[in-house]
């Protein structure tokens, strides 16, 4: 489950790197909708955001190794907290239009 998520990661981090960025803001920007200033962070420091799926899959080695319960809980929790504070970062409630 982890380098399924770790998996996810990468490919959000790798589209946002190569062109998605900016077809979000451009979306938003249609709809005249602003982006807001956590997406905005994540977009500009996407780079940075690289040692998450690293940090993950450190964990899940940790927890591979040790055969421990409780490091796995922490390798799946970890992941899950990235994944989603990695799409709040495109799809949070904030960015979507009023009717």
């Amino acid at each position: 489950m982890v380098l399924l998520l770790v998996l996810a990661q990468g490919c959000f981090i790798y589209a946002i790197q190569h062109g998605a960025g900016s077809a979000f803001a451009d979306s938003w920007a249609g709809f005249d909708v602003v982006q807001s200033g956590y997406s905005h962070f994540v977009f500009r420091t996407i780079k940075g955001w690289w040692s998450l799926p690293m940090l993950c899959l450190c964990l899940a080695a940790v927890a591979a190794k040790s055969g421990r319960t409780r490091h796995a809980a922490l390798a799946l929790t970890v992941s899950i907290v990235g994944i989603v504070a990695l799409l709040a970062a495109a799809y949070a409630p904030g960015l979507f239009i009023s009717v």
